[in-house]
């Protein structure tokens, strides 16, 4: 049996439906603040990673793999009776939607991606795990706070409302740290799509947090490698959903509107 994710979906309409698949040390929450807006166009569906939120903490450690995960979202596509999806993804959940893309261009009118350094860059496995090397032993050590200690963790967002915060550093909390260091070795180190992007085939739509320095270069180089990719550079760090979810959600029903003939909702 595949990996089976936990997902909320809104209940079935005739909005097109759009997929949001959050990033490391989030969950499906990651979006509340975009719902709002969101849903005056689309039907949305949101899904925990694993180990995150709802899903399942310890699958066998090949359900990990992007290739595997993808699957486990196109199975919620299927469980939801729909023929195709527009696709958001932030940081981690971006390398997933990216490649869902690639695999199934047909069944994805648009995609909508945020910084995800590494599942755009052309990293090995080693170079990525490289970057682990003293975190990922604290991990499998079970520390009570191992978890508390990762950059990522929502508690050290200074910046983002304070309800929202405490929300998703409290699914966090939950987390089982073990979990965590598996979905970086079987997951994370095998995100990179590197030069596979040019491959990609239906509009997308990157909404870029300005503020995270190491993420530009790479943003630089994306218009050259991916064909229909629009740009939207927002102030803002790695969660521009959140840091400026007003200009985000802009973004993007814009671009909804652009490419697929919505009404512009944004205004």
């Amino acid at each position: 049996m595949g990996q089976q994710l936990h997902f909320d979906a809104d209940p079935p309409s005739r909005k097109p439906t759009l997929l949001l698949v959050h990033g490391l040390l989030s969950s499906r929450n990651h979006w509340l603040p975009n719902l709002p807006a969101l849903r005056r166009v689309f039907r949305t569906v949101r899904v925990d990673l694993p180990g995150h939120g709802l899903s399942p903490a310890r699958p066998s450690p090949d359900q990990l793999h992007p290739d595997h995960l993808v699957q486990a979202l196109d199975s919620i596509r299927q469980r939801l009776g729909l023929t195709n999806w527009a696709l958001c993804g932030q940081s981690f959940g971006a390398g997933l939607t990216l490649r869902y893309a690639l695999q199934w261009p047909e069944r994805v009118p648009f995609h909508i991606f945020t910084n995800a350094t590494v599942a755009v860059s052309d990293m090995t496995p080693a170079q990525v795990l490289s970057h682990w090397t003293t975190r990922l032993p604290r991990l499998k050590s079970g520390q009570p706070d191992a978890l508390l200690q990762e950059p990522v963790h929502p508690s050290h967002a200074r910046f983002w409302p304070a309800e929202l915060r405490d929300r998703l550093a409290q699914d966090a909390a939950g987390m089982d740290p073990l979990a965590y260091a598996a979905l970086i070795e079987h997951g994370l180190a095998h995100l990179p799509l590197g030069r596979t992007l040019a491959h990609l085939r239906p509009p997308g739509l990157l909404v870029n947090g300005q503020h995270e320095r190491r993420f530009q270069p790479l943003r630089t180089t994306l218009p050259a490698m991916i064909p229909c990719l629009h740009i939207v550079d927002l102030p803002g760090g790695h969660s521009i959903n959140i840091d400026n979810a007003a200009g985000f959600d802009a973004a993007v029903l814009k671009f909804a509107s652009e490419h697929l003939g919505f009404p512009d909702e944004s205004q």
